[in-house]
């Protein structure tokens, strides 16, 4: 399908038409040149939306087993309210991959309406709930180191309301960090072709008297507090973790040596555990520091060449959406808590009692009804056995 030419503002000639000028600070809102199409289609077109379902889904059923009254705790809680800023994050996102990529609106430019949609909740809210959702990671590699040295502050972070006082902090926290892009505000904007009486497109320009200050001000704002911060916690605070998990391992085979096998157990489960935490906090800073390398690149803004950067940025956020249902499969490969409910869940919905039959038995004119099951009849019979 050949592509249909766009108007292009500041220009003076197109076709031979003279295209009007506006005197307005402005920058118009061109979905094409924001990403590389023959690489953003597939990946963001349609493998997206793949994967944004099965973060849905996963990521429910983490947060449906993980609150259950067997395996509430604090650490759970943060573990909860990561899946949930994941899963909304993808979620937020979607609309604006498939009005771009898999309708294939870039080749027009967007609507107001749009317009509103793809800055405030397509780029701005998945912005936010992602930055919550790193530094919640930060914490909870702050709480596991704290709570295999037992430190003094264990007491705080290992109580529900430590937890839920740090999700509101970091929430306002993360809400300051990308406050600057709603300084950018998106103005209605008509471009008429003079001296032709068909192109006429109606469409937004982000409107600011200082676009490039702000711009930059924003990158280096998320940069510092929404990326550099919680990563570098992220990686002192794991080298602490495997330094005490090292110590519990050494710890554990002077156990074994002096046959105590019941603490033995506690410190296997133990070190089992950190090791989960570990992997999962380690697994969001290697995905995070890509982020800080294409933030870094768009900050200099001298480094590579725009194209490259758009191309960068594009497989950034695919690996990052990538990322969301990852956790599900390290908590059932490494949490035994975490798959014994959730297998005892499937096999209680599979082994759930056969619908009832109705019977009815009837003597002397009367007759009766009764409700009878397969298992019914399989529990009557062990009980007459016995």
């Amino acid at each position: 399908m050949k592509k249909e030419p766009k108007l292009l503002v500041n220009c003076v000639f197109q076709n031979g038409s003279q295209i009007r000028k506006e005197s307005l600070n402005y920058s118009l809102m061109d979905l094409e040149e924001e990403a590389p199409v023959d690489l953003a289609v597939p990946l963001m077109g349609y493998a997206a939306p793949v994967v944004v379902f099965l973060t849905l889904v996963l990521n429910a059923v983490v947060v449906v087993v993980l609150t259950r009254r067997r395996l509430r705790s604090p650490t759970n809680v943060i573990l909860v309210s990561i899946a949930v800023c994941d899963t909304f994050t993808a979620l937020f996102s979607l609309p604006g991959y498939m009005y771009t990529y898999t309708y294939e609106g870039y080749r027009n430019y967007p609507s107001m309406e749009w317009c509103y949609v793809l800055i405030y909740v397509c780029r701005f809210i998945p912005q936010v709930l992602h930055t919550v959702s790193v530094w919640m990671t930060a914490v909870l590699a702050f709480q596991r180191y704290v709570g295999v040295t037992e430190m003094m502050c264990r007491a705080w972070i290992s109580r529900y309301k430590g937890v839920a006082l740090s999700i509101v902090v970091l929430t306002i926290l993360s809400f300051i960090s990308h406050c600057f892009q709603l300084v950018v505000v998106p103005r209605p904007l008509i471009l008429v072709c003079e001296g032709c009486d068909v192109i006429v497109s109606n469409t937004c320009y982000l409107h600011t008297d200082n676009d490039i200050y702000v711009t930059r001000i924003d990158t280096l704002l998320r940069l510092i507090l929404a990326q550099l911060m919680p990563c570098f916690l992220l990686l002192g605070f794991n080298i602490c973790i495997i330094r005490s998990t090292y110590k519990s391992h050494r710890y554990m085979q002077r156990l074994v040596a002096g046959h105590k096998p019941s603490e033995y157990i506690d410190t296997s489960k133990t070190i089992r555990i950190s090791f989960m935490l570990l992997l999962v906090t380690c697994c969001t800073w290697i995905f995070e520091m890509f982020v800080n390398l294409n933030l870094v690149l768009d900050y200099t803004q001298n480094l590579v060449s725009p194209d490259t950067l758009s191309g960068l940025v594009l497989i950034c956020n695919f690996t990052t959406l990538l990322s969301f249902p990852l956790n599900f499969f390290i908590y059932f490969t490494f949490n035994c808590n975490f798959r014994s409910v959730l297998l005892s869940c499937v096999k209680t919905r599979l082994k759930r009692e056969i619908a009832p039959r109705k019977v009815t038995a009837g003597c002397d004119g009367v007759t009766y009804t009764y409700d009878i099951s397969l298992l019914h009849l399989q529990k009557k019979k062990s009980v007459s056995d016995t």
